[in-house]
């Protein structure tokens, strides 16, 4: 996380995105994807690079339609020539979190009449006169929403619902605040339809969830939501978790986890439209092969021969072999022609695999494929990294915060990227601190001295 102070103009970011890559020696052939969100909270994030990438290959139509109602056609000029800057390197992946916040937002809009009035409700009730009310009760306080995180409305609303009959005392109590029949209703409505929303948002929220994951926890939440069918919430929550869901799916490399998922690619199945659209996920399934083998090359083969005995003989060499051509005929496939016909026909033979139930884990199944099929076992093992959402940069400001607090605003740029690095990476230290250095050599120097 870093400051910037110069004007934003797309190749700035980009040089400063490059330098940090730099810093990490990450070259930016070696990275395949970018998940991103395309609101307007991308701005002040660009400020910072921590969401610097989330604008790559993001048309200013989509980001109108969606969050920028109000940005300036200087904002828009820049995300889109950043887009331009990047697109050709990376596969973009909108953000599943903030997608589906945006599906929610489709069908509760900001300023809803039953959401104000509960609202309101909400912040009377936390007056100190019915302090007492609560406490000889036992009963709790319902929380209040943030604007940016709709699940706020749902624990808020919960919590009232919860809480029906303490409510209806409090109410009988004080007229004042009495919650009106059309507002039970709208709130028991609201808590039935968006219960296995709130329940997806929260799964999201884990550390990492594939692209196939969580395509299969999206599907669960449209059956939820389409078996309440008198809910008349639930028939428009349903339309706008599919058409959301359409954005999700024009994404290359979420494709390509669904070709290797057994969940979804299996004998008969028909998750991709048509014959083409499958050849070109198994397309961008091969380069992805050949970009590990591009990466993986210079460290694994031999630098070919500049003797100057070779290239003066290179036309006789070349006259001799054909001549034991002639005799013996030529040789069989080279290894890496072998290695290319077996990861082809291993490609294609996803497809005829058994499906597998909902619940299957698709990490275990390619870490048994290890050794059987190493290649696409590479493949699967990059495709499946791919983040559905972009999470760990919100933890990214959490930690901040937590770390920035007033008598730490004097931290430099370095002290403050280290402790970052730490706090956000701490499985990864644990694991490699005991092997980082040679403890018992060092503890016995501190003991002698």
């Amino acid at each position: 996380m870093i400051e910037v102070k110069q004007s934003q103009t797309a190749k700035f970011l980009k040089e400063k995105i490059l330098e940090i890559l730099q810093s990490y020696e990450v070259s930016i052939d070696q990275i395949l994807s970018v998940t991103t969100d395309n609101g307007a909270n991308m701005i002040a994030a660009v400020k910072l690079l921590q969401q610097a990438a989330a604008v790559f290959g993001v048309s200013p139509e989509s980001i109108l339609e969606d969050e920028l109602p109000h940005a300036s056609e200087k904002e828009i000029e820049l995300l889109d020539s950043l887009a331009s800057e990047f697109e050709p390197l990376l596969c973009l992946t909108r953000c599943a979190s903030h997608t589906l916040q945006l599906a929610v937002g489709d069908v509760v809009k900001k300023n809803d009449p039953h959401i104000r009035s509960i609202t309101d409700l909400v912040k009377e009730s936390r007056k100190t006169k019915y302090t007492l009310f609560f406490e000889h009760k036992q009963a709790s306080k319902a929380p209040f929403w943030s604007p940016t995180r709709w699940g706020g409305k749902y624990e808020m609303i919960a919590s009232i619902v919860e809480q029906e009959q303490f409510y209806i005392e409090l109410a009988e109590e004080y007229k004042e605040i009495e919650i009106t029949e059309d507002d039970w209703k709208f709130m028991k409505d609201f808590v039935e339809a968006f219960a296995p929303v709130h329940k997806l948002t929260n799964d999201l929220q884990l550390k990492h969830v594939p692209l196939s994951d969580f395509y299969m926890e999206w599907l669960q939440a449209i059956r939820s939501v389409e078996s309440n069918k008198d809910n008349p919430l639930c028939s428009s929550l349903s339309q706008a978790l599919k058409n959301r869901l359409k954005k999700l799916q024009e994404n290359e490399l979420f494709r390509a986890a669904l070709l290797l998922d057994p969940r979804f690619n299996f004998p008969g199945s028909n998750v991709f439209s048509s014959a083409d659209e499958k050849e070109s996920v198994q397309k961008f399934v091969r380069n992805v092969w050949d970009r590990i083998n591009q990466i993986q090359r210079p460290a694994n083969e031999p630098q070919p021969s500049t003797s100057a005995g070779t290239a003066n003989d290179s036309n006789m060499s070349d006259e001799m072999d054909d001549y034991i051509t002639q005799l013996f005929g030529s040789s069989g496939p080279t290894t890496s022609a072998n290695i290319a016909s077996t990861f082809q026909q291993q490609l294609r033979q996803l497809s005829f695999e058994n499906r597998q139930p909902h619940h299957y884990d698709v990490w275990t199944h390619w870490l048994a494929r290890k050794h059987s099929h190493p290649e696409l076992f590479e493949v699967a093992m990059v495709v499946l990294s791919g983040p559905s959402s972009q999470i760990s940069v919100e933890r990214a400001f959490s930690a901040l915060a937590l770390i920035l607090s007033d008598l730490r605003t004097g931290m430099s740029d370095e002290a403050l990227q280290n402790v970052l690095l730490i706090k956000l990476n701490k499985d990864i230290f644990e694991k490699i601190i005991p092997t980082l250095y040679d403890w018992k050599t060092a503890f016995n120097d501190e003991s002698e001295t």
